[in-house]
């Protein structure tokens, strides 16, 4: 799977350090305002590089905030891409909207990281409600 990073702050160069070690992910493009020469893959600073790219399988989203990372992701959606993204605030205020575009572009847009990344509950939750109706949820976040 080749994947593209949106960013490469904390979480982005740690998602790269993860890559590196692993047989069936490949980043191939890092989307940078600055230049990376310590990098072993493409560096651009030109999102539509990303969009263009065939071979670019799953978007990453690590950049966080609201603009320009919604631009970014509902554009890769509309490209074919699956999306990835740990960004609380813009699964806060567009969750709706994103999944929603997500099945009309026949593409997944996961967020588990956002929400607790390692309790894997969303998914959980969409498949729980696939088979009956979910009236409420409860719970203690912290």
């Amino acid at each position: 799977m080749n994947i593209a990073l949106l960013g490469f702050g904390t979480v982005g160069s740690h998602v790269y350090e993860l890559a590196k070690n692993r047989d069936d992910i490949t980043v191939s493009t890092v989307l940078s305002r600055k230049p990376r020469p310590e990098l072993d893959c493409a560096v651009t600073s030109d999102f539509d590089e990303i969009l263009r790219d065939k071979s670019i399988d799953v978007v990453v989203e690590v950049m966080g905030g609201i603009d320009p990372a919604y631009s970014y992701i509902t554009a890769a959606m509309r490209a074919g891409k699956h999306v990835v993204t740990a960004n609380k605030q813009l699964m806060c205020e567009r969750y709706d909207e994103l999944i929603e575009l997500a099945g009309e572009c026949g593409v997944r847009l996961r967020c588990t990281a956002a929400v607790g990344g390692g309790i894997p509950w969303l998914a959980a939750l969409a498949h729980a409600a696939s088979v009956d109706e979910i009236t409420r949820v409860e719970g203690i976040l912290n």
